[in-house]
């Protein structure tokens, strides 16, 4: 079984065991491939967000989430195809929003660039967050 279709047939099936046994030993380049497609098909539902999640787990290091695949990261996939839930499972896996991409875009200028409120609205969030993380650590 090649990849999209170990791929498609995990989908069609809703089957995540799927997706871990055919990819549990292949190179980064083809998970992080394998994770850009899922993050361009799949919906933001509970089968969607446990495949991103397989996906996420097997690729294991965080910096790994950074890499460009074709012309952006996964991170930046996630901005372009609309896919709030998959950017948040990617940021809170250690996925950068300061990682540039082909263009030399980051993420960040990405979400600014598309004006997407929906992710402007959870950046800053999200930024509000880490910095009363960072104030409470600093001040103890």
């Amino acid at each position: 079984m090649d990849i999209k279709e170990a791929l498609i047939t995990a989908i069609k099936q809703n089957r995540g065991d799927i997706i871990y046994d055919h990819f549990m030993f292949q190179t980064l380049e083809v998970k992080l491939n394998a994770l850009i497609y899922l993050i361009r098909v799949l919906k933001e539902d509970e089968q969607g967000n446990h495949f991103i999640n397989i996906m996420i787990q097997l690729i294991a290091k965080p910096d790994y989430l950074n890499t460009v695949v074709d012309t952006s990261t996964p991170l930046q996939e996630a901005v372009i195809q609309d896919k709030l839930s998959f950017f948040n499972f990617l940021l809170m896996n250690g996925a950068s929003l300061e990682k540039r991409n082909k263009q030399g875009l980051s993420g960040y200028d990405l979400i600014l660039k598309i004006g997407n409120d929906r992710f402007l609205d959870f950046i800053i969030q999200y930024e509000n967050v880490l910095t009363e993380v960072y104030k409470s650590r600093r001040y103890k």
